[in-house]
């Protein structure tokens, strides 16, 4: 969705006077040094203390600081925005919602306690509140396409449906939204019993250009599965199993039985602001998007999947693993493809919190549930394999690539990664195979093109062939340090030290933290008579922990210098 708004003034309104991450980890150091009491502190202080907890990930410490703050200075905006904020974000509306209520004495358009406000009427079904915090939104290009969105299910809900379609209109005349209007009053149709006119609006939006989002795939095909059109449900999943990956893009998602599409206006207005959370989400304005998140589970009369996906990805992207989790929960049992894939990205965000024995207990369990799917597996050897459990990963991946059916171009990755472990367990016969295997299923794979490439450069085999096919990776991805290594390495190997030095020089640039880079980059200054460099070089990458081997022959070379190889010559 190309959604132009203007989200620099949008998040502002959000987080005036917020401090920035930098500044956080300043906060939390001079906290420490200072550690007065919490009673003891100014408001302006306790602000300071909460804002430092945010940036440790620490809501609850935060708002047990600016409820205190708030005590001793209760009609401070900035402090009530920030409550409001947080406790929308930590799944405790009905405290957000009480204080959006004093927000919006003090600051009467602002978003977030509009947004909480609403939400809370809906609610309750107070539906001529509802729209009035719709009204007293501030005039600006979000809001301008917030409001009818959110101002349908209002008029629809007091049996105004035809002045709830009028109202959509406003945005089937900006093109960058019509086919979100189309989707919403189809939505409102068929709440109304209109299927006809439901399914005019429909329409629109499956011959629209637009890339739709899993959650309007999964209403638009339960309408068209209820009516019978087939053909319409075969092109939704063709668009869906072609469209981005992302755990909201899992087949396993479309399984979701016909069932009534929305099933109460509340359920309406929980649709729609799901959707304008997924809009701002998408547009990085994660906070923001979590408040709406937020609000469409409190409005809903029931838990609803895809927000509360879309609760643990904004989670997840700020690396909070275990609230992402604890988003997940909240993904409910009936739904079983959204609850498939809740567990699956469970499992991985318990590796990341270090747990990484209950993450794989977890995805095998997952992989004998569901013995006609793969991804489990491929999860399973990814995590093994980034704990260089080579073996269990490549008995993962082996399982993985049993449950294929007809290869595919996509599948070049089940080899490449099973290659990859075999290769570090030393079998090269079989790694080779795997990744000579994921090159003919995808030709121009620049990962699959560098890491045979440059494994045949490290045993001295088809140098030039090599060399070929990392130059074709470079062309694709020419700011990826990794690959534009090979190629200044598979360059020195062959004796073009000084094309080789404007290579690595160039990946030191992108990926400046990398040992071997730097290391490979102080062999080529060195054979080139560059000398003082290289021994800088070489001492940058033995500061960089790169392991006992690569360690120790740093510190032979600074102590002793290094004799330049010849130019490898083919073999194998």
């Amino acid at each position: 969705m190309a959604l132009r708004i203007a989200f620099l003034a949008l998040l502002g309104l959000l987080l005036t006077g917020c401090a920035t991450s930098g500044q956080m980890g300043h906060l939390a150091e001079e906290a420490r040094r200072s550690q007065p009491k919490p009673e003891n502190m100014s408001p302006r202080e306790l602000e300071r203390s909460g804002d430092a907890a945010v940036g440790q990930d620490q809501p609850h410490r935060a708002l047990m600081r600016y409820t205190l703050a708030l005590e001793k200075d209760p009609d401070n905006p900035h402090l009530l925005r920030k409550a409001t904020a947080l406790f929308a974000a930590d799944d405790r509306m009905d405290r957000a919602a009480g204080l959006a209520q004093r927000l919006l004495k003090a600051e009467p358009h602002d978003t977030v306690g509009n947004i909480v406000a609403m939400a809370d009427a809906a609610r309750a079904g107070a539906w001529k509140r509802a729209q009035a915090r719709i009204d007293a939104l501030p005039d600006n290009s979000l809001t301008d396409f917030m409001t009818p969105l959110l101002g349908a299910w209002t008029n629809a809900a007091r049996g105004d449906v035809p002045g709830a379609l009028r109202g959509l209109r406003v945005t089937e005349k900006r093109s960058d939204y019509a086919h979100l209007y189309h989707f919403a009053a189809g939505l409102v149709a068929a709440w109304a019993d209109q299927p006809d006119t439901a399914r005019e609006h429909f329409a629109a939006v499956v011959e629209s250009d637009r890339q739709l989002s899993v959650g309007m795939v999964r209403l638009l095909m339960a309408f068209y599965r209820r009516h019978g059109d087939d053909d319409v449900v075969r092109k939704l999943e063709k668009a869906v199993h072609g469209g981005a990956a992302s755990p909201l893009m899992d087949p396993a998602l479309l399984a979701e039985k016909p069932g009534p599409l929305v099933p109460t206006a509340r359920d309406g207005m929980a649709r729609s602001l799901f959707t304008l959370g997924m809009v701002l989400n998408a547009r990085k304005a994660h906070d923001l998007a979590l408040v709406f998140g937020r609000a469409a589970q409190w409005t809903a009369t029931r838990d609803m999947a895809l927000p509360a996906i879309m609760v643990a990805e904004i989670f997840e992207n700020k690396k909070r693993y275990a609230r992402a989790n604890a988003a997940y929960t909240r993904v409910p049992d009936g739904d079983a493809g959204a609850r498939w894939v809740a567990r699956l990205r469970t499992a991985t965000n318990l590796d990341k919190l270090g747990r990484t024995d209950e993450a794989v207990a977890l995805l095998r369990d997952l992989a004998a549930e569901r013995p006609d799917r793969r991804r489990p597996l491929v999860t399973l050897g990814d995590i093994l394999r980034g704990h260089e459990r080579f073996a269990a990963a490549e008995k993962a991946y082996t399982r993985a690539i049993e449950r294929l059916d007809d290869l595919s171009a996509e599948d070049w990755v089940l080899f490449y990664a099973r290659g990859m472990v075999r290769e570090r367990q030393d079998q090269w016969a079989g790694a080779e195979k795997d990744l000579r295997k994921a090159l003919a299923l995808n030709p121009d794979q620049p990962l699959a093109l560098n890491y045979l490439g440059y494994t045949w450069v490290d045993r001295g085999t088809h140098l030039e062939r090599a060399r070929r096919m990392i130059e074709r990776a470079v062309s694709q991805r020419p700011e990826d340090g990794y690959i534009v290594d090979s190629l200044g390495w598979v360059l020195y190997r062959l004796g073009h030290h000084q094309k080789a030095v404007k290579h690595l020089e160039k990946a030191v640039t992108l990926r400046p933290q990398d040992a071997v880079i730097n290391d490979h980059l102080g062999d080529a200054y060195w054979a080139v008579g560059r000398k003082r460099e290289a021994r800088f070089q070489w001492r940058r990458a033995l500061s960089l922990d790169p392991g006992p081997k690569v360690a120790e022959r740093l510190r032979d070379k600074l102590a002793d210098g290094l004799d330049v190889p010849e130019p490898v010559k083919e073999g194998g």
